[in-house]
């Protein structure tokens, strides 16, 4: 995966959810601060907040996003694909309607 000099937020959730963060790639700070999982749910609450507010996480996004993607829930979350989702929504309002069931997890991920 190629970064650009300044990664989206995106691409450091991605990178990061999946473990993996390269020395010079911009997301360590975001990776790492609070544990991987943390600062990954921070920024994907933080998109869903601004992006698609018609589907919001009550009564904690975070909370709901770690048990998720811990695996504490009934259905384990692809956080990398849900923030993916998230981010594309930023594009349009049309982008929005397509992405953002997919991001809450109200549609599948493919």
């Amino acid at each position: 995966m190629l970064l650009r000099s300044r990664p989206s937020w995106v691409a450091c959730v991605v990178v990061a959810a999946l473990g993996i963060v390269f020395a010079g790639s911009g997301c360590e700070k975001k990776a790492t601060s609070g544990g991987a999982v943390a600062s990954t749910c921070d920024a994907y609450c933080s998109c869903m907040a601004s992006s698609c507010t018609s589907y919001p996480f009550a009564p904690d996004c975070v909370a709901a996003c770690k048990a998720g993607v811990e695996g504490t829930t009934v259905k384990k979350w692809d956080l990398s694909c849900r923030a993916g989702a998230c981010g594309r929504a930023q594009a349009s309002k049309a982008a929005a309607e397509n992405e953002c069931p997919v991001a809450s997890g109200q549609k599948t991920c493919s």
